[in-house]
């Protein structure tokens, strides 16, 4: 049986979904036959995932940044955070 190159592809971490996105990019920059034609949708697509899962701020800052590398012209959506953490209420409304 053939043992894989650790530097195979299906060696490297892909999980991650700015990991995904950062080598996505990086490959249609260097050779845009490299890629799915549909690239800018599938990273809206992703986003849209991320956010859903409350995903972090980094990942979809990630995901912004590639579309706009890729010259994405739709709006982009605030980096608010996906989800509000729970603050201690101000001691001015604490009775």
């Amino acid at each position: 049986m053939e043992r894989r190159s650790s530097k195979a592809p299906s060696a490297l971490p892909l999980g991650r979904p700015e990991r995904v996105t950062t080598l996505l990019v990086q490959a249609h920059l260097a050779d845009r036959t490299a890629t799915p034609p549909n690239l800018i949708a599938r990273l809206r697509d992703m986003e849209q995932v991320v956010r859903e899962a409350r995903g972090d701020r980094q990942t979809l800052q990630v995901i912004a940044s590639g579309r706009r590398l890729l010259g994405d012209a739709e709006d982009f959506a605030t980096l608010e955070p996906a989800f509000e953490p729970d603050l201690p209420a101000p001691a001015s409304e604490t009775g």
